[in-house]
């Protein structure tokens, strides 16, 4: 009966090394980097979204967009009441055909429209929507938020 023991104890030692000879750390990996996306494209009269840091390329007008940050968003939650509807304000960079940057804000949700569109040359920029849209429980996370936007050629 001793002898079981021993041996039992000496099994359950082999696979207890076994075990933890399986476990050891393996040599450790590279680093893994992500490129940064490539711009993607749009088209005139056709709306785009973006999301923080994106950019598009609009080829026929000549510019690119940029979605920078959701500098304000004070719009009424969708599950409450308000007296004002509140309002939106994103901002980014519109770059020319000279590849000039020129940073922009626009603002949805005033009443008037005021600042919800900028002329780009022959175009012009309209801010469409800014989703999701705030509620009063949960808070939402920069990353989460969708900028649409419509370029159209202006007067048209």
């Amino acid at each position: 009966m001793f002898q079981q023991i021993v041996r039992l104890a000496a099994l359950s030692g082999l696979l207890f090394a076994l075990a933890a000879c399986g476990t050891q750390a393996s040599a450790p990996t590279q680093p893994t980097t992500v490129a940064e996306p490539a711009p993607s494209e749009a088209l005139i009269g056709e709306q785009f979204e973006l999301t923080i840091g994106e950019r598009v390329t609009l080829a026929e007008a000549g510019i690119s967009l940029s979605f920078a940050e959701v500098v304000e968003d004070s719009r009424c939650p969708a599950d409450a009441m308000c007296v004002q509807q509140g309002r939106a304000v994103v901002s980014g960079d519109l770059t020319d055909a000279a590849g000039a940057p020129a940073p922009y804000t626009l603002t949805l949700g005033n009443a008037d429209d005021a600042g919800a569109e900028i002329a780009a040359g022959d175009y012009t920029v309209r801010i469409v929507a800014l989703d999701p849209y705030p509620g009063t429980v949960d808070q939402v996370n920069p990353e989460d938020y969708r900028l649409t936007l419509l370029v159209e050629k202006a007067g048209a």
